[in-house]
């Protein structure tokens, strides 16, 4: 059976979050309640970010919206069913199949902190720079 990467709500939008569960997933599901955002954008921008995990780990993600803008995208990032916000929708089709994560989330750790030491030394450089 397909393990789960579970999310709830929020927990999408942070990516280092959840990226010690990555290998032991073959797929993410993000269970939200985006009503508070009311007819905004807000759940257009929650779904995209959702939509960016499936790409960074490589693992198809189903969202499941209380209020619509549900749906499911394959580990390329690619939106296969949405329904639209406020509809009520049964979204049926097969689970689609995970690949391998990008690189910047299998050393996303390392990458953080190398990009801090690098800018911190650009900032030394930069205003310690004689005129």
């Amino acid at each position: 059976m397909p393990q789960p990467l579970a999310m709830v709500c929020y927990e999408a939008i942070f990516p280092g979050a959840f990226l010690n569960r990555v290998a032991a997933s073959d797929w993410i599901v993000n269970v939200t309640n985006d009503a508070w955002f009311g007819n905004t954008a807000g759940p257009y921008q929650h779904f995209h970010i959702a939509r960016t995990r499936a790409i960074e780990t490589g693992l198809p993600l189903i969202r499941v919206a209380n209020t619509g803008l549900s749906g499911v995208v394959d580990a390329y990032g690619r939106v296969l069913v949405t329904s639209k916000l406020g509809q009520v929708a049964v979204l049926d089709m097969p689970l689609p199949e995970k690949t391998t994560a990008a690189f910047s989330s299998v050393f996303f750790p390392a990458n953080s902190g190398f990009f801090l030491i690098v800018s911190v030394l650009l900032m030394v450089l930069l205003f310690t720079r004689k005129t």
